[in-house]
């Protein structure tokens, strides 16, 4: 019996002290699609909001307070490169961080 193959595993951060923050994912030769499985993401002043884009177009957003982490029960599914950003009206630490897998 063979186990699952969940592909490629990846993770990527972003830090800034500006108004945002974004990690980036590029899709590698042969990568058809990019499965998002965790995200974690915080800002020291203000609320904020993270947004997940495949290919440039927003397909998973959310507004934190100061931090979040959440674990999909269901991975989001990109085709395209994804780029996680955490933006807010104040110039503050961002931070935002992304894992899963590609295949």
């Amino acid at each position: 019996m063979r186990g699952q193959d969940f592909g490629n595993p990846f993770r990527a951060t972003g830090s800034a002290k500006t108004t945002s923050a974004t990690a980036t994912i590029s899709k590698g030769t042969g990568t058809t699609q990019i499965f998002i499985t965790d995200i974690s993401a915080s800002s020291d002043v203000g609320t904020a909001t993270v947004q997940i884009n495949d290919a440039g177009a927003a397909i998973w957003e959310v507004t934190i307070a100061t931090t979040y982490n959440h674990v999909f029960s269901t991975p989001i599914v990109a085709t395209g490169n994804v780029t996680v950003k955490i933006a807010g009206a104040s110039a503050s630490l961002k931070q935002v961080n992304i894992s899963g897998y590609a295949r």
